[in-house]
């Protein structure tokens, strides 16, 4: 169920920006909504049916690329790597990755509570900058 907002009219420039915000969204939604559609209605129209790859075509002098693929996941990557070794598969026949990154969590409480750590040994390898402050409204 969509809810109809109604015009917030004020004189109030927060209000004024939050209602702008609120507009903006219903907006994008919709846009978003009518792109998936034409996307849809595309591919239906090229005869689109591949499971993975691309094709190019052309339209009104205008080029279209379709590309269609699967996106792989897996619940338990520690299982599949067991059942791979288990099988005796060598190490190329296991689709598994160990990957290494920053505890961001962990660097934010050392940045607090450990600064001459941080300036010593910490800092000279991670950048931090401002994220984009994320504004939520609740109707």
């Amino acid at each position: 169920m969509t809810a109809v907002l109604k015009p917030i009219s004020t004189t109030d420039p927060l209000t004024d920006a939050v209602q702008a915000l609120i507009d903006a969204k219903r907006d994008e939604d919709f846009a978003r909504k009518r792109r998936i559609e034409a996307e849809e209605r595309i591919a239906a129209l090229a005869n689109f049916n591949k499971e993975e790859g691309s094709q190019t075509i052309e339209a009104g002098g205008v080029k279209v690329t379709l590309t269609a693929r699967l996106n792989y996941a897996c619940e338990d990557p520690q299982a599949l790597a067991a059942a791979c070794a288990a099988a005796g598969a060598p190490a190329s026949m296991i689709p598994v990755k160990t990957v290494v990154e920053l505890d961001a969590t962990g660097a934010k409480w050392l940045r607090a509570h450990e600064p001459e750590y941080w300036a010593r040994v910490l800092a000279p390898h991670i950048t931090v900058k401002p994220a984009k402050t994320s504004v939520a409204v609740k109707v």
